[in-house]
């Protein structure tokens, strides 16, 4: 786990616990979450599959199996307004560069995720980001993928 020191509003240094396993996760474009100046506090992953179920009035079920449906993949998190570890990410703004690059209507073309060994492809699809605490300067972001069925 990473502890926070803040130099000034907005300013943030990540100083990093030795005796934690570091966990890999990144997606195309984004150069490594590691670098940049936002930390990722949740991923979810949701999937469902597409099925259609029938009643009849004798009391038969008919389950209508159609594969999967597209799922849904969240990354959420923090972003500081200046720049944390001395990278050349700013917070909010960065986090909007990366969807107006690679948004679903801006870049036409799924992006690759990986989290660990697990490798899968998303449309980013939305964003959501704002300022959670205007005296440190702290602000929280999701960004919304829907990945492909495998």
């Amino acid at each position: 786990m990473a502890v926070i020191f803040s130099n000034s509003p907005g300013v943030a240094t990540a100083i990093v616990d030795p005796r934690v396993i570091p966990v890999t996760f990144g997606f195309g474009g984004w150069g490594g979450a590691a670098v940049r100046n936002a930390i990722i506090r949740g991923v979810g992953i949701r999937s469902q599959g597409n099925y259609q179920l029938r009643y009849t009035l004798r009391n038969f079920t008919y389950v209508y199996v159609f594969g999967e449906k597209a799922g849904d993949f969240i990354v959420s998190g923090l972003t500081f307004a200046g720049n944390c570890n001395n990278s050349d990410f700013a917070g909010i703004s960065g986090v909007l560069d990366y969807y107006g690059n690679f948004g679903i209507a801006y870049y036409g073309n799924p992006v690759p995720i990986q989290i660990g060994a697990a490798a899968f492809w998303g449309f980013l699809v939305g964003v959501d980001t704002g300022i959670q605490d205007p005296d440190s300067q702290m602000g929280q972001f999701s960004l919304t993928f829907k990945t492909l069925p495998p």
